[in-house]
């Protein structure tokens, strides 16, 4: 993990990923607009409530009932 836990979490892995995509693009964005005129974005998609990817955090990644 990006934080050095050696027990997996799957929630967790998928929130650093994320969150380090979003890092990304924003040095990217930094480094590279100015020069080049491009805008580089980047979205949270959301919970993804209907796979198996949180299935250790159910509760508080469900589907509205």
């Amino acid at each position: 993990m990006v934080d050095g836990d050696p027990k997996f979490d799957g929630a967790k892995a998928y929130k650093d990923a994320k969150a380090l995509n979003m890092m990304t693009v924003l040095e990217a964005h930094r480094r590279l607009h100015a020069q080049t005129g491009i805008v580089f974005n980047s979205m949270y998609p959301g919970c993804i409530a209907q796979t198996q990817l949180f299935r250790e955090k159910r509760d508080w990644c469900a589907r509205p009932g």
